[in-house]
């Protein structure tokens, strides 16, 4: 008979054990999109649809990767397939996350699992890691480039797939060009820990180096050298995308990626006065200040967890990555300079603190191991400060707050500025 002993999903116990940690986060996040998913409407918008209905077409253009791959099977979308598509991958992404997360409680010693735990609490009750899975936001490519990242970081534990980790995060970059500012970190920071695991080898230096170079060029093509649409107005556009779909397209959305003055000049006046200007004002600074509030009780773990693996690691490459992980939030700053939905590149620098801390304990690294039971054990001897940030970011979370914060501070912007620069124009985010 075949041994299970080296298998890790069997390892600490039965088979059901060691799942019922990520069966359980599973089964939540599944309520929650069932929930959500009564409302279609709810979350479902026209700005989401105008990057499905891009097709090959149009050639290498930014944001079109999806849109591609969904032409080679259809030419015509419709609503319903496309909420079917969205559904199986956020479906597919979640039961993803969650097995790994299963697999990394399993493995862990018994008197570290009560740590591992608290974290995965923290994950459930966040306030913005749900926002594009079941929440207003659903439908957006944000969902493909963290499925991308997870996909990544299984390749990059397989000796045998690692070399598709480059492959993905091309995808990703042809997915969303903003990868880059967003969810990179949670791949990149694991590329340079693998150098670090295995003591520099050259096939992991080669790895990271080469992953690095074809990000990055896939970047500088999609966002500077790649094809104009053709097409003049937003308007001639989106009828000949609406031919082929049942959907109703924002103009809006296609004006401002593809056909906006900015896009040719960014730094002509009256583009940065007329929109930037009172895109941050309006939205970006408000959405910011509120979900950063929404945020402190997990910056302040995040920041004790980097801080004790800090003092703890016993070598300068360690260190470093641990300075990375702690400062991988700030690629926040350049996402900003790059677009106004400030609230979408938040919520990814949060994502990737989950990832790159559960990562780190999936290689059993002993700082990061040591300073989580660090945390489990002040709020072991402070239950109220813990009782407190749950009750917090549950009921944030619960009440779906974000979703209904960034509908109160969307309508004025674009129907301030869209109204103008569009003919017929009609608020459709």
């Amino acid at each position: 008979m075949k041994s299970n002993r080296n298998n890790p999903l069997l390892t600490n116990g039965s088979v059901s054990t060691a799942f019922i940690p990520g069966a359980l986060l599973f089964v939540f996040f599944l309520l929650r999109f069932f929930i959500y998913a009564r409302n279609r409407q709810f979350f479902f918008s026209p700005a989401v649809a105008v990057y499905y209905t891009l097709t090959y077409e149009y050639g290498p253009i930014p944001r079109a990767f999806i849109g591609w791959l969904i032409s080679l099977f259809t030419g015509y979308l419709t609503r319903d397939t496309l909420m079917l598509i969205i559904t199986v991958t956020v479906l597919f992404t979640l039961g993803l996350a969650s097995l790994m997360l299963g697999k990394i409680a399993s493995r862990l010693p018994a008197e570290e699992k009560p740590s591992m735990y608290l974290f995965l609490l923290l994950l459930a009750t966040a306030p913005l890691s749900h926002t594009y899975l079941v929440e207003r936001h659903f439908g957006r490519l944000d969902i493909f480039l963290l499925l991308w990242t997870l996909l990544g970081l299984l390749c990059l534990r397989s000796p045998r797939l690692r070399w598709l980790v480059p492959f993905l995060g091309v995808m990703a970059v042809a997915t969303h060009p903003g990868y880059v500012v967003t969810y990179l970190p949670a791949l990149a920071i694991p590329l340079l820990y693998e150098v670090h695991r295995s003591k520099y080898s050259r096939s992991s230096i080669a790895l990271f180096t080469v992953s690095g170079a074809v990000i990055l060029g896939a970047f500088i093509y999609f966002q500077f050298l790649s094809p104009a649409v053709p097409f003049k107005d937003a308007e001639a556009f989106g009828r000949e995308l609406a031919a082929r779909t049942d959907m109703k397209i924002s103009n809006p959305v296609l004006y401002l990626e593809y056909i906006s003055p900015h896009l040719d000049n960014p730094s002509k006046p009256d583009i940065f006065w007329g929109l930037e200007i009172p895109m941050a004002k309006n939205i970006a600074l408000p959405s910011l200040f509120v979900l950063f509030a929404f945020s402190i009780p997990l910056i302040a773990v995040f920041a004790a967890v980097w801080r004790s693996s800090f003092r703890l690691g016993n070598d300068r490459l360690s260190r470093i990555i641990y300075i990375l992980c702690a400062a991988a939030p700030l690629a926040f700053i350049p996402a900003a300079l790059f677009a106004q939905d400030w609230e979408r590149w938040w919520v990814a620098a949060l994502n990737c603190q989950f990832i790159l801390l559960f990562y780190l304990l999936s290689n059993k690294d002993s700082p990061v191991r040591s300073s989580i039971r660090k945390v489990y054990d002040y709020f072991g001897r402070h239950t109220l400060v813990l009782l407190c940030i749950l009750v917090f970011s549950g009921t944030l979370m619960l009440s779906n707050i974000t979703s209904f914060t960034l509908d109160v501070l969307d309508k004025s912007i674009w129907q301030d500025f869209f109204a103008k620069v569009l003919p017929n124009y009609d608020f459709s985010l």
